[in-house]
């Protein structure tokens, strides 16, 4: 089977297993959300973004160099990621424990510290984890890492309906999710070192190859996370402590949607990402430009439809995902929605930076992003709360966008084909049109929608059978030699 066929198959696996992770999850956070209320839900989401700040700490920047090490040809496997699991193993450990010592300085209810330190738990057994998907990735295993992650969602799911019927507390809850996350942990970790026996290594050499390598991606990571997640926790510090976890619920909530939703993007690039990497090393600028413009066709296809159901339907969805407490939420998740069109649209060309290896030019830019979404986050919650937040997220996320791209082409000048994504565009418009003036329920309207949104697409010929094919399948150009794999 060739190697891009091989991709195709692990990408409709992948996207099938997400879909049906992302129901898991997000049927775990209506339990959630419902139960717990605006302000139960606030202090749940404060204590998750809290230890994520860590989290971007601990990561270093070594799931992206793993990948990228893995892929190399002849590279010692074993050694390699022996001594980067010890390294990450290490970072985790003083990052988690920093973070359960260092809320207890801030002014949150004691219920949410008491979550934190719960939190450190679930985050830990993640950060492990993330590195056991690179050996996956390398041997086009993905569909395992789906297993596990359906497995762990599914065993929380199950806890917080079961922890919910007995009147849990948040903390218990918070102690639900983290036996998900160590369960998914052991899953891959027992299917990992059946691909790779790695043990704990401590090579000073070789640890000092990959953080030389790994600290600008590290680096860039601590500024994507302070405007990602900055926005949570000043709306936690900076509200009156009166309104402020119940304003973090609201924001949460819509906020949610945006992570699920991210995930996508992650999913499709994370296995293209080898390719473009593959071209750029081989000086294949034009099988390069083929794989990114296949890439793009199939985001604008995907992206543009997206926003257009949350604009017109948010309050049924966020009634849906999270509870009448919580219609609340809807006009945040339509400028949210923005936010995510954004990132799955750019994405693509934030990987292509670290694909061609430039994150030290991509940096400034994550600079400015960092410092700048903290002045304005400053500025506008405090006047505007959650409103200000979303908008912020909005402009960022466009600011990140286009820098990316711009360093993209610096190096690869591409002329970038736009004829799918304005096509894609009047059937998005056309559809949402159709729905509001349908004015139904949300799941006629979504069937009807997308019936139109098809119907308009193969009517203009934005898209073919011959030209879906092409982009599941990534047919950058025919399969060269050392492509093929036995099959």
């Amino acid at each position: 089977m060739s190697l891009t066929r091989t991709i195709a198959h692990q990408t409709i696996i992948q996207i099938a297993a997400k879909i049906f992770s992302v129901v898991l999850g997000v049927l775990t956070i209506g339990f959630i959300t419902r139960y717990l209320g605006q302000e139960g839900y606030g202090h749940y989401t404060t204590a998750i973004s809290f230890v994520f700040f860590f989290a971007v700490v601990a990561d270093l920047g070594l799931y992206f160099i793993t990948i990228t090490e893995l892929g190399k040809p002849g590279v010692d496997a074993k050694e390699i990621f022996s001594n980067t699991f010890t390294i990450r193993i290490c970072a985790s450990l003083i990052t988690m424990l920093a973070a359960a010592v260092i809320v207890l300085f801030f002014p949150y209810p004691a219920i949410v510290k008491q979550g934190v330190m719960i939190v450190t738990v679930s985050t830990l057994a993640n950060l492990l984890d993330q590195l056991h998907v690179t050996i996956f990735q390398k041997h086009l295993k993905m569909y395992r890492v789906a297993i596990a992650e359906i497995v762990g969602k599914a065993a929380i799911l199950a806890g917080s309906i079961i922890a919910i019927a007995y009147g849990a507390s948040l903390l218990a809850l918070l102690w639900v999710v983290a036996f998900g996350y160590v369960l998914h942990f052991f899953i891959n970790f027992i299917g990992a070192r059946r691909l790779l026996p790695y043990t704990l290594r401590v090579d000073l050499a070789v640890w000092k190859r990959i953080l030389t390598r790994s600290w600008p991606v590290a680096l860039s990571g601590l500024f994507v996370i302070i405007y990602f997640k900055m926005d949570t926790i000043l709306l936690s510090l900076l509200r009156p402590a009166a309104v402020a976890q119940k304003e973090v619920g609201i924001y949460g909530a819509a906020y949610k949607v945006l992570e699920v939703l991210v995930t996508f993007p992650s999913v499709f690039l994370g296995l293209i990402m080898p390719q473009l990497a593959h071209a750029f090393a081989a000086g294949d600028r034009a099988r390069f430009q083929r794989i990114f413009q296949k890439a793009f066709n199939f985001f604008s296809l995907i992206t543009l439809p997206m926003v257009a159901v949350f604009l017109v339907l948010a309050e049924p969805i966020i009634l849906l995902v999270a509870g009448p407490d919580f219609t609340v939420s809807a006009p945040v998740l339509k400028i949210l929605i923005i936010a995510t069109g954004i990132i799955y649209l750019t994405h693509l060309s934030v990987y292509g930076v670290v694909a061609i290896e430039q994150q030290r030019r991509m940096m400034p830019n994550y600079i400015i992003g960092a410092v700048g979404s903290v002045i304005a986050y400053l500025i506008t919650i405090p006047r505007y709360s959650y409103f200000g937040a979303a908008w912020t997220t909005v402009a960022v996320e466009l600011f990140i966008g286009i820098a990316a791209t711009w360093v993209v082409w610096r190096i690869i000048p591409m002329h970038l084909h736009l004829s799918v994504l304005a096509k894609a565009a009047c059937a998005s418009v056309l559809m949402a049109a159709v729905i509001v003036f349908l004015h139904a329920g949300l799941w006629t309207s979504l069937a009807v929608g997308g019936f139109v949104y098809a119907a308009v697409l193969l009517l203009t010929k934005g898209i073919t059978k011959a030209q879906i094919k092409e982009i599941m399948q990534l047919r950058t150009e025919p399969a060269s030699p050392q492509e093929q794999s036995p099959s």
